[in-house]
Parts: structure tokens; C-alpha cells; sequence
């Protein structure tokens, strides 16, 4: 948020994937091509690279007109968008979870309308909290393509090929076209960002190996820790009602994060995964064949079934599967 008082939003952004870039691409060819990636898995991570960039470049736009806590806030329901994609596309979620996206909504609402005591210049607050929708849209997105591309790849490629693509499409384009702007003000807020981003997943990723819950519960506070922030930093002043908004927001996301919102999947190589909306794995299994029917069942356990006839039954901590061979490739399964 600081950079973007030095800079145009475009150019913050653009700087933030080269150098993501920059850190992720020699490791990934000191490790080489993965055998594991296809096309489609190119694909959709450098779709994810452009909806990262958008979504970013959306927030930090939101931050020159808007109080940082609140569009902070607002792109922090990027969990519940990836959720609600993943219903979309077929996957099963607890029904909790609507629950929770329901009552981040009205965190949102209450944090982006409520009057604002104390207006910062400039201020355009509904157009800051339309765009840190839109932000958390772009961002939800790119968690939703990662989550089911980033099984079959290691950590590094996952982290490289979104921000090539973003590379691609924004820092060239900008830099060809001489809109590329960097000012001395702003280049130890643009690296520190740059580098504290690569930083952030791989110490979520390392984290997970130990505890997937409590990295999922601490990577939700950073709307929290924007806010206290944007108070510390800019000074900015908040309502008791906006107040009351970010915390049922960031409670909100909390939920997810501790499983409210779990969701069942199974990969291209294969494995079907039980993850938080958050995008934290709680369990996963090898099932040896080609699923095609994901079910989450009430009791917290994941029914599979195969396109070679067996149905599977996996539980949370539980490494093997349950399987039962029906004989014929599995179309559909009733999360009973």
C-alpha cells in the first residue's frame, strides 16, 4: 500500500511479478520440467498469472482511494470466491460454508457503507470497495486455478509460470511502451514486496507440512495486520460500525480457514484431496485410477468414484482408501 503513493498501481504490480519472477525462475530450471506438467497445467496457471495480476492490480488501486483496512478486508473473502467456484465446477463443499461466505457478505457491507468519521483526502470510498470486490474476485480466481493445478507440479513451477505469464502480459507491454515507472521512494517498498510474497508461500507450504489449520488460521489475519497497519501508518480512523465489519470479516475467513468451508476434489494425476476453502489440504490419497464423481459427506468423510469401477471412501488423517469395486465406471455419488 505504501508503493502505490510513489507509483501508478499498473507499475507496482508489474514490478511485483518481475521480481517474483526474478527468485522463482532459476530454481525452476536448476530442478528442470517437471514430468507431470501438461499443457492444461501451463494453462491454467498462467490464467492464474493474469487474474493474480488484475486482482492485485485492482486492490492497490483500492488502496490510493480508500482506507487500507477496508479494501484489505474486502479482498480477504478471496477464500470464499475460490469455495464458491469450486461448487460451481462440480465439487462438493459443507454446507456451512454458505453459512460463513453469507455472513462475510455482510462484513463487507457493513465495513465498505458505513459512514466514515474521519475521510481521507481524496477519498472515494464505494468506488475503493467496487474495486476490492473486484480484487477479491481476480483473487479468488487465481486461488481456484492454482488449487487444482498445484498437486501435479512442485512449489517452485507453481510460483514461477503465474508470474511469467503476468510477465508477460504486463511488465513488457509496459516496459516496450515506456509506461514502466519506479521511483527511488517507492523501490524498497516494491522489492520488500516482491520478495516478502515468494517469502509468504513457501513458508505457508513448509508451515502446512506440520499444520495445515493453524498456517491457514494465521495466513487469515493479514487483513487483520493490514488494518492495524493502515492505523499505524496512515493514521486512518474508523468507525465502530466499519470496525464491527473487518472483524466479521476476518472471523469470517478465520471459519474457513479451520475447515468451515472444506471442500472435495480429486486432481489430474489422480488424487483426490479434502482441502479448507482456504486453500490449506487437510488430507490427501492416491487412488490409483481416474476419478470422475467427488462427494464430501456429512460426516466429514470423501466418497470417489472411478472411471474403472471402483468407489472410494477416505477420512480425514486416514492415509488408505476404502474401495469397493462395482464393476462399472462410477457417473455420480450421493453425498448422504
Amino acid at each position: 500500500s505504501r508503493s502505490v503513493r510513489h507509483i501508478p498501481a499498473l507499475s507496482v504490480v508489474a514490478w511485483v511479478m518481475f521480481i517474483g519472477l526474478l527468485l522463482t525462475a532459476p530454481v525452476a530450471a536448476i530442478t528442470g520440467v517437471p514430468a507431470t506438467l501438461t499443457w492444461g497445467l501451463a494453462g491454467a496457471l498462467c490464467g492464474a498469472g493474469a487474474s493474480l495480476a488484475a486482482g492485485l492490480v485492482l486492490l492497490y488501486s483500492a488502496f490510493r482511494l480508500g482506507k487500507v483496512a477496508i479494501a484489505a478486508a474486502i479482498a480477504a473473502t478471496e477464500g470464499a470466491v475460490a469455495a464458491v467456484l469450486s461448487f460451481l465446477f462440480g465439487e462438493q463443499i459443507a454446507p456451512i460454508a454458505g453459512v460463513i461466505m453469507l455472513v462475510l457478505v455482510l462484513g463487507v457491507c457493513l465495513a465498505s457503507l458505513a459512514p466514515d468519521p474521519e475521510p481521507v483526502p481524496h477519498e472515494r470510498p464505494i468506488l475503493a470497495a467496487l474495486l476490492a470486490s473486484g480484487a477479491a474476485l481476480c483473487l479468488g480466481l487465481a486461488l481456484f486455478l492454482i488449487g487444482h493445478s498445484s498437486a501435479a507440479l512442485p512449489m517452485v513451477w507453481v510460483l514461477m509460470l503465474p508470474r511469467a505469464a503476468a510477465t508477460v502480459v504486463l511488465f513488457l507491454p509496459l516496459l516496450l511502451t515506456r509506461r514502466l515507472v519506479m521511483k527511488r521512494a517507492a523501490l524498497p517498498f516494491v522489492l520488500g514486496t516482491g520478495v516478502s510474497e515468494i517469502l509468504g508461500y513457501i513458508t505457508f507450504g513448509l508451515g502446512a507440512r506440520a499444520s495445515v489449520a493453524t498456517v491457514a488460521v494465521l495466513a487469515a489475519q493479514a487483513s487483520t495486520l493490514t488494518a492495524i497497519g493502515g492505523w499505524f501508518l496512515f493514521k486512518e480512523r474508523l468507525s465502530r460500525v466499519q470496525i464491527m465489519g473487518i472483524a466479521i470479516v476476518v472471523a469470517g475467513v478465520t471459519a474457513l480457514a479451520l475447515g468451515g468451508g472444506r471442500i472435495a476434489s480429486a486432481g489430474y494425476d489422480g488424487v483426490l484431496k479434502l482441502s479448507t476453502a482456504s486453500g490449506g489440504e487437510v488430507s490427501s490419497w492416491a487412488t490409483g485410477g481416474t476419478p470422475v464423481a467427488v462427494a464430501l459427506l456429512a460426516d466429514g468423510r470423501v466418497a470417489a468414484g472411478t472411471a474403472e469401477g471402483l468407489v472410494l471412501l477416505g477420512a480425514p488423517g486416514v492415509d488408505g482408501l476404502a474401495r469397493e469395486d462395482v464393476g462399472s465406471p462410477v457417473t455420480a455419488l450421493c453425498a448422504w
